[in-house]
């Protein structure tokens, strides 16, 4: 559907770019749909000659034919969201994040908030929200168009976790020197995101010896690389926010007192006026709440939302 829409609107305009303000999307938003769709039908719709745009015999045909159904869509389906949006938020988030911080906590806020229906949806990082039907994203130190606002509202550290059994078996990690008798398990998207691997984070504790730094378990979503820290497989790299639910359990734990603040933030992402709707301002209050629960409420410009929103609960 975003495709026809994407034609559609490049048609009438015959312009990307004035198609994607109408959208409110980017121009490269549009040009992959109406690239996917040439590619699906298998016929070329527009012509590019000279930077101009223009419609392909087969593309004017087409758009005579989708345009009344089209309008006969968007009516139908603008009656069903006026009646269905006030109650429904749409969040697309990052997976690691939503297994380890949200669906823990989601009983409290289906608790004060029973009437607002949340539908999530995971996609990998760093998430391009232009591709994306939601009303709001979260996101942590990702650059975004400038059509969106940016709301910060958790803070992080960096730490290292392991299993308990490794402090109990035969080389317990009693400083960096021992780390020589364990597998490392690295985190890529922390690697690539908050610039920090094992390499500098030794560097910062003055550790001079890297043999086999590099070598280890590489996993490319947090949480898997958590896991296998928790179930004994070696020693990772951790954002604080993440793990404190397995901390608090005994699954992991800290065996060095050295943590390093992360100069990055969980972010709520959108555009206006729908990010400052009552239904997003109640979930970035919660958001909010929750980090301040946990010590990590995000401070500085626009990191509050203002207090005097609310939904129905």
């Amino acid at each position: 559907m975003s495709a026809l829409r994407a034609f559609e609107a490049a048609a009438r305009r015959l312009s990307f770019a004035r198609a994607a303000e109408e959208l409110n999307v980017t121009p490269g938003a549009v040009s992959h749909h109406v690239k996917a769709l040439e590619e699906w039908l298998g016929i070329r719709l527009f012509l590019r000659t000279n930077g101009a745009l223009s419609l392909s015999s087969a593309g004017l045909s087409y758009l005579a034919g989708i345009a009344a159904g089209l309008d006969r869509i968007w009516d139908a389906t603008e009656a069903l969201a006026i009646r269905d949006s006030r109650n429904t938020l749409t969040v697309v988030l990052p997976p690691s994040f939503c297994t380890m911080w949200l669906v823990p906590r989601l009983h409290r806020f289906q608790a004060q908030y029973p009437k607002l229906e949340l539908r999530i949806s995971v996609a990998s990082q760093p998430i391009d929200f232009t591709q994306h039907m939601m009303d709001i994203g979260i996101g942590f130190g990702w650059d975004v168009s400038p059509q969106f606002q940016r709301f910060p509202f958790l803070r992080y550290e960096l730490y290292a976790v392991c299993s308990p059994t490794l402090m109990a078996g035969e080389h317990p990690l009693r400083g960096f020197a021992d780390l020589r008798w364990h597998q490392l398990i690295h985190d890529e998207g922390l690697r690539i995101h908050d610039r920090i691997d094992w390499r500098s984070y030794l560097e910062m504790q003055n550790v001079h010896d890297m043999a086999g730094v590099t070598r280890g378990l590489h996993f490319n979503r947090a949480s898997d690389a958590y896991e296998a820290a928790a179930q004994g497989y070696g020693v990772a790299l951790a954002k604080s926010a993440l793990v404190q639910g397995a901390l608090a359990e005994g699954r992991l734990m800290r065996p060095f007192d050295v943590t390093i603040p992360s100069e990055f933030t969980y972010d709520v992402i959108g555009v206006d006026p729908l990010i400052n709707s009552p239904k997003v301002i109640a979930f970035r209050r919660w958001l909010e709440s929750e980090a301040m629960i946990d010590g990590m409420l995000a401070t500085g410009p626009s990191a509050r939302a203002p207090a005097e929103a609310a939904i129905g609960t």
